[in-house]
């Protein structure tokens, strides 16, 4: 399938983007009716500011209570230079929220628009995204940005999105027909987010019954780098279908196709190791048994700031 060329699309002047949960994804409203002098005001798109500072949100892996609770859970001990290892009384990572079960989903939205931040240099990378329908609601379920919260945080969900103030400087619209799905992620250009929250997404489109075949282009940050090229070729997705958000962060779709997330951010679901261990790793042998013992893996960043990691 060739791939989608761009179309003109007009603009005109349009009414203030709202915030909404996912129960209403994919449905059609009636547009905007046109405002006459004789019209009543229109209500705040959000809550005025109130006369008290809200206490705070949720500030993800810099929020304060949530860090206090993992660790409690955790109970890790250094075993290397920023290296932790879970106490032998601690729980394990992937049963941090067992209570909070994460819903999976992909939608369909005829004419609906995305928006993923370019990465400006290799310290300014996507730290906002956000899927907006037709009538001009954003849908936070699949609209993520920085800082994002952790599940089970005692403090208020924020919801406020940055498109919602910087929309008007958004460079134009790319129009594209046919079939598109949206794959980008937050800080998709790092190899782990690559993994973790970007293929997977792929595996929601295979396991709600769509075939490669069914879809026109595919939506990534970057394939910039090697390893983004490699594994996007691995699970068989044709380069000629494959679109840069880097390069088109403002896109419109005659369909866009909307995996949800795998999981919360920053946390692996069983689902997501399970499809990256069954495309990427070798089947198991004699010589090398699935449980086999590996020696330690050593994890390097070059002009960041250590942060911790955890392993079992």
């Amino acid at each position: 399938t060739p791939r989608p060329s761009p179309l003109p699309t007009p603009h005109s002047p349009l009414p203030p983007l709202l915030p909404k949960h996912h129960p209403h994804l994919g449905q059609h409203h009636n547009p905007h009716p046109p405002l006459s002098s004789s019209s009543p005001p229109l209500p705040p798109p959000y809550p005025p500011t109130p006369p008290h500072p809200l206490p705070p949100t949720c500030g993800g892996l810099t929020c304060t209570p949530c860090m206090a609770t993992l660790r409690a859970k955790f109970q890790p001990y250094p075993v290397r230079p920023h290296i932790l290892k879970c106490g032998p009384n601690g729980m394990e990572p992937g049963a941090i929220a067992p209570h909070l079960p994460f819903p999976t989903f992909v939608v369909t939205i005829p004419q609906g628009r995305c928006w993923v931040e370019p990465q400006r240099h290799s310290s300014a990378i996507c730290d906002n995204m956000a899927v907006i329908t037709p009538d001009r609601t954003l849908l936070q379920d699949v609209s993520r940005y920085y800082p994002w919260p952790l599940p089970g945080c005692p403090r208020p969900q924020q919801t406020y999105h940055p498109l919602l103030k910087a929309e008007p400087t958004l460079p134009p619209v790319r129009y594209l027909e046919g079939r598109v799905a949206l794959l980008s992620g937050l800080s998709g250009h790092i190899y782990y987010h690559w993994l973790m929250d970007v293929l997977p997404r792929l595996d929601l489109l295979r396991r709600g019954g769509w075939t490669w075949g069914d879809i026109d282009a595919f939506v990534v940050n970057s394939t910039q780098r090697a390893f983004q090229r490699e594994t996007l070729a691995l699970l068989g997705i044709p380069e000629t279908k494959i679109i840069e958000s880097d390069r088109h962060p403002h896109l419109q779709a005659a369909e866009l196709i909307v995996p949800s997330f795998p999981g919360y951010f920053g946390w692996v679901p069983q689902t997501t190791l399970k499809f990256l261990r069954s495309h990427f790793l070798p089947p198991p042998t004699p010589s090398h048994p699935p449980h086999s013992p590996t020696p330690p893996l050593t994890l390097t960043s070059i002009s960041v700031v250590p942060r911790p990691v955890i392993v079992t």
